[in-house]
């Protein structure tokens, strides 16, 4: 009879059958016997044969024993073709396996576990590097990565449980261990997401508190303050930049929109704070005051008056003017080549002026000789009953100057006063005029000196009356443009003479419609205005240049930053006051502890007692409330010196913030690849669900 070697439960048994029926039949009583139940298999690999197994199992999800079976089986076959032993079959491979696998676990439990834990680990990383498994875009939100956690777990620990399960528990396994791993994927996310959140609120609070120390602010009016600031955008460049604008009256309230009206808001509560606040905004405005007095001055001249700007111009000239025109070496005493090509430009020029107009010239020409005590320069010229002129002989440059003057007679006759607009007729003079200087200016050196040193007086006040109209909203740029086309240096410093008058008398003459500050306050933003609006700035710019007047705008702009600061802690200040008054009469008016029992409001009596005894009452909570408000307002109104380092403190921690946002992000993400966990605690689920037996 032969004899059979089976294995039952780790422990090698022979029997003698006559056939394989018998020999299933001894097998069957020996497993259901007292001995062979007794036996445990017993494991020779230790704790790292038992943590490989253990990873094995997991990274395999659960199709490891089949696996190795599989691969034994074929190994063994082909060893038996070579002329090995007898190979087993698949099924005592598969039990084989299966028992080594219950004895690892039995005999080293932890080591066993934590190579499942690994072992999971590994094979969730690694579809997830393969792409196997879904990537959430960045910036998804909880509700989808909980989702897709949720998925990924239970197909993850549903994978397991039928690679684990045997025969009809596979099922029940698959639904078990994919539950689990459904709970655990969605959980995870949210678990990561919290505990960035706590991280990120940490730090912020320690980098808000550091940056409150560093501005002498409480932690309270820092966070309030760069949460302000950051809702319109203003916590970094721009903010520094309106900042900047305003130079060395620099505020925090300078930054942005947000920062005025938190001012405001405070600035109108009672306190110290606000009449702080008020203070130093007047006492900035008084600095800008005199500083836009001066860049006017520096610019456009001290101002004089129109009429004594025109006097002044008048006697200050006469003796240059006599110098530069009847001196020795003045322009007068040097001749005319009319046989050169400039002397024949001016004989052209002389020439072409219509008889009638030159008619009119030439008489007033020569009263204007007569009457200077030169009748032997009248101009020799014969004049017919045509109309048509004969020089006797050409004008020397006294007489040909005469003629100039004589034409911007007509120039001035013809021009409005008010809009200087010209006629038709005095136009045409002016062209004449005009070409006339320049032509002398060409072909007599001196002449063109004179006019560059000292200027025709008529000239130069006619350009202090239009400077004194330049601000008209009734002139338009292209008439100043027109007017001031050749306009000489002395020309321009007149007109900005007229320009400079015009504005101290409107400066003189402003009312009382500013609500703080004296009156020189009140003046310069009366300049302010004037000088804000674009045509305004343009017209400045046409007549004098843009680098004359460059400066000048540059300092209206900044301390422009004073007087609308100011204009804005004006405005609902009567409202707040009022406000504030009837609030605080309310309270002194309203009934404490036992006024409030004798109302029969006992449910009210016991909430002022309890928060008598807390600290809490609403008087305390105002009270801190306008301590706060005070330290904004004080904050906020700090010179230039500690409001540039504040604000770059606020700035850098709008930096930090945004870093720790990022950091927050990574951890989360971080933390979120513990989905990975719940692959082998679904898979070590099942090993607490049967803690006596893993596999039947």
């Amino acid at each position: 009879m032969p004899t059979y070697e089976v294995d039952i439960n780790g422990q090698t048994f022979e029997i003698d059958a006559a056939d394989d029926v018998a020999v299933q039949l001894a097998v069957r009583q020996l497993a259901g016997s007292k001995e062979a139940q007794a036996v445990t298999p017993s494991f020779e690999g230790g704790r790292a044969g038992a943590a490989a197994l253990g990873a094995a199992d997991t990274f395999s999800f659960g199709f490891g024993d089949e696996l190795g079976a599989g691969l034994g089986a074929t190994s063994e076959w082909l060893a038996s073709k070579l002329g090995g032993p007898e190979p087993r079959s698949y099924d005592q491979l598969l039990t084989s396996m299966r028992n080594q696998d219950k004895a690892a676990s039995n005999a080293y439990p932890w080591s066993y576990g934590a190579g499942q834990v690994a072992g999971g680990v590994a094979g969730g990383l690694g579809l997830g590097a393969a792409g196997v498994l879904p990537r959430m875009a960045q910036g998804s939100s909880l509700a989808s990565r909980a989702a897709v956690g949720a998925a990924e777990g239970f197909g993850l620990g549903a994978t397991y449980g039928v690679g684990s399960g045997e025969g009809t528990d596979t099922a029940s396994n698959a639904l078990i261990n994919g539950g689990v791993g459904a709970v655990g994927g969605a959980a995870i996310p949210v678990i990561a997401q919290g505990v960035a959140s706590g991280y990120r609120g940490i730090v912020d609070n320690l980098a808000r508190n550091e940056v409150a120390r560093n501005a002498g602010v409480s932690p309270e009016v820092a966070r309030h303050l760069t949460q302000t600031l950051d809702a319109d955008a203003t916590l970094g460049a721009q903010g520094m930049a309106n900042m900047q604008r305003a130079g060395g009256e620099a505020m925090l309230a300078d930054a942005g929109p947000n920062a005025q009206q938190v001012l405001d808001a405070a600035i109108q509560r009672p306190g110290p704070g606000g009449v702080l606040a008020r203070q130093r905004i007047n006492e900035r405005v008084g600095r800008d005051s005199a500083a836009v007095t001066s860049a006017l001055d520096t610019s456009l001249g001290a101002p004089e008056g129109v009429n004594a700007s025109q006097r002044n111009v008048r006697q200050g000239a006469r003796a240059a003017v006599n110098d530069a025109y009847d001196g020795p070496n003045g322009a007068y005493a040097q001749p005319i080549d009319y046989a050169s090509p400039e002397g024949q430009l001016v004989e052209s020029v002389i020439n072409r002026i219509p008889p009638r107009i030159a008619r009119n010239a030439i008489e007033s020409a020569n009263e204007r000789l007569r009457w200077s005590e030169t009748p032997n320069q009248q101009i020799m010229a014969d004049i017919a009953e045509d109309g048509s002129i004969t020089y006797r002989e050409m004008p020397n440059v006294r007489q040909a100057d005469a003629i100039k003057r004589a034409l911007n007679d007509i120039v001035n006759d013809g021009t409005d006063p008010q809009t200087r607009k010209m006629s038709s007729d005095a136009a045409f003079a002016n062209d004449m005029a005009t070409t006339l200087r320049d032509a002398l200016r060409d072909a007599v050196p001196e002449y063109g000196a004179a006019l560059r040193t000292a200027a025709d007086p008529l000239s130069r006040q006619s350009a202090i009356q239009l400077g004194s109209k330049l601000l008209s909203q009734s002139m338009t740029r292209d008439q100043v443009a027109e007017a001031t086309r050749r306009f000489t240096a002395p020309e321009q410093d007149a007109l900005a003479q007229g320009v400079r008058s015009h504005i101290d008398d409107i400066m003189a003459n402003v009312s009382r419609t500013v609500r703080e500050g004296g009156t020189e306050a009140r003046e310069a933003y009366k300049a302010i205005r004037d000088l804000s609006s674009r045509a305004n700035r343009e017209k400045l710019e046409i007549a004098l240049g843009p680098q004359r007047v460059a400066s000048l705008f540059d300092e209206l702009d900044r301390a422009g930053q004073s007087f609308s600061l100011q204009g804005r802690m004006a405005d609902g200040s009567g409202t707040a006051s009022r406000l504030a008054t009837n609030e605080m009469m309310r309270e002194n008016a309203s009934p404490g502890i036992v006024g409030t029992v004798g109302r029969g409001e006992g449910v009210n009596a016991t909430k002022k007692i309890i928060q008598l005894l807390t600290g809490q009452t609403d008087e305390a909570i105002r009270g801190r409330e306008d301590g706060i408000a005070a330290e904004i307002a004080d904050y906020l109104t700090r010179p230039a010196s500690q409001a540039i380092p504040a604000f770059q403190a606020m700035t850098n921690f709008g930096s930090q913030t945004a870093a720790n946002a990022v950091r927050s992000n990574e951890v989360a993400r971080l933390l979120s690849q513990g989905d990975r966990l719940v692959y082998p605690a679904a898979a070590l689920s099942e090993d607490m669900r049967r803690p006596a037996q893993r596999r039947r």
